[in-house]
């Protein structure tokens, strides 16, 4: 009976013990972290006054400056695949002073222009036109200098090819003359606009007969006009 008692007292403990461990285990299990929400930081919606500042001066620029100013490039390196540089000579025909200049030659432009404080700085024989004529820039806004009013008259020379060309006074920025489409038009020269060359192979005959009066007394360093110097110049970086 004892060891009966024994086996029911041990079964009784065990049966008292299993119920504590499991009532242990329940106050015992680690309380979940109740989750803290973080109100998000608010969205800044005052423009700083720097920005203002900056938007207000761009708005005075006029509409749309920022494509104006994108359109402006894309032009620019459009015109540099269709532009070169040559060396000229332009005589005064009261004066008959004779200049070198480095002039542009653009097909984007469409006419021969020549800067006006450069014309007025070399006192060239400038003539008033009978009606102004309205200068556009790239962006089709007008010129700086507003409409066109004077103009002047001057023998250049490109190479063995001469004439008396008629330009047209407006602001030219660093350039000092454009010789534009209507001159390209007129002549039909070939150019290599990648190369930078120019060759007078298509000239009508008065323009070859005036270029060939000249010609013989042309002087060596005359011959080498802006564009053959650019030639060697390209050529002797390759070789390197």
């Amino acid at each position: 009976m004892a060891r009966g008692e024994g086996t029911t007292s041990t079964k009784t403990e065990k049966g008292s013990i299993a119920p504590k461990a499991r009532s242990l285990e329940k106050e015992e299990a680690p309380k979940e972290s109740a989750k803290i929400e973080v109100p998000e930081a608010p969205k800044r919606t005052r423009v700083p006054d720097a920005i203002q500042r900056k938007l207000a001066t761009e708005k005075q620029k006029g509409p749309q400056p920022s494509r104006l100013a994108q359109e402006l490039r894309s032009y620019q390196a459009e015109r540099k695949r269709h532009s070169m540089d040559v060396y000229v000579q332009i005589t005064g025909l009261d004066s008959g002073k004779t200049r070198g200049v480095k002039a542009l030659l653009d097909s984007g432009c469409s006419t021969c222009c020549i800067d006006t404080d450069y014309a007025r700085a070399e006192k060239l024989d400038i003539q008033e036109l009978p009606q102004p004529i309205v200068a556009r820039n790239a962006d089709n806004t007008e010129n700086i200098s507003g409409r066109i009013t004077h103009y002047v008259d001057l023998r250049m020379r490109i190479g063995p090819h001469v004439e008396t060309r008629t330009f047209l006074l407006t602001c030219l920025g660093k350039a000092r003359i454009f010789i534009g489409l209507d001159w390209l038009t007129e002549h039909n020269p070939e150019v290599d606009w990648q190369e930078q060359t120019m060759r007078f192979s298509r000239c009508p005959e008065q323009c070859q007969m005036r270029g060939h009066e000249e010609h013989q007394a042309m002087t060596t360093w005359m011959q080498l006009t802006w564009t053959r110097v650019h030639r060697i110049w390209k050529r002797e970086n390759r070789s390197c």
